[in-house]
C-alpha cells in the first residue's frame, strides 16, 4: 500500500429502519441529510435507493464526500439469495470518499465522526464502533496483522 494509490473509497454503515426508502419518505430524506444537500437536483430516488451527488461540505470542517447513497440492503441482497425476515429492515448508508494521495498516510478519523453523525440520525443508533473499521485498515495498511488473526490464516 505504500507505493499504490487509490482514487476512490466506500465506508459503509449498516443498520436497521422500519421506514422505507421510496417516495412517500423522500421529505424525510431530505430532512435527515439537509446539511449535505446543494440543490435538490443533487438528489435522486431510484427505486429503493437515495442518492446525494456533489454533497455539500459540512460548515465545521472540510471533508468532501463524492456521493451519500442510502439504500434498502435486504431488497437488494434478496434478489440473489434468500434472507430471513428479521433482516427486512436492514439498509445501508455509504458514502464515496474522493482520496488524493497514498491511502498509507490518509486518516480516516474526520470522514468517520461524519458517517457517525449521519447513522446516528438515520438509524437512531448510538452504538458506532471504530474496532472492526481500524482492524480492516491494518489488514489493508500492514500484512503483519495478518499474522496475528488465525481466521485469515486459514
Amino acid at each position: 500500500m505504500n507505493r499504490f494509490k487509490i482514487s476512490d473509497m466506500d465506508i459503509c454503515f449498516d443498520g436497521e429502519n422500519e421506514a422505507p426508502i421510496n417516495k412517500e419518505n423522500i421529505n424525510q430524506f431530505y430532512y435527515l441529510f439537509q446539511e449535505y444537500i446543494n440543490s435538490f437536483s443533487d438528489t435522486n430516488l431510484f427505486y429503493t435507493s437515495f442518492y446525494i451527488n456533489a454533497p455539500a461540505n459540512v460548515e465545521e470542517d472540510a471533508d468532501k464526500f463524492k456521493k451519500i447513497l442510502l439504500y434498502d440492503k435486504y431488497f437488494k441482497e434478496s434478489k440473489h439469495k434468500k434472507l430471513d425476515d428479521e433482516l427486512k429492515n436492514w439498509k445501508r448508508l455509504e458514502v464515496t470518499i474522493n482520496v488524493k494521495f497514498k491511502y498509507k498516510g490518509f486518516n480516516l478519523d474526520d470522514y468517520l465522526k461524519d458517517i457517525e453523525r449521519m447513522a446516528i440520525r438515520y438509524f437512531n443508533s448510538s452504538s458506532f464502533s471504530y474496532e472492526y473499521l481500524k482492524l480492516q485498515n491494518e489488514l489493508l495498511t500492514d500484512r503483519r496483522t495478518h499474522k496475528s488473526y488465525e481466521i485469515l490464516r486459514g
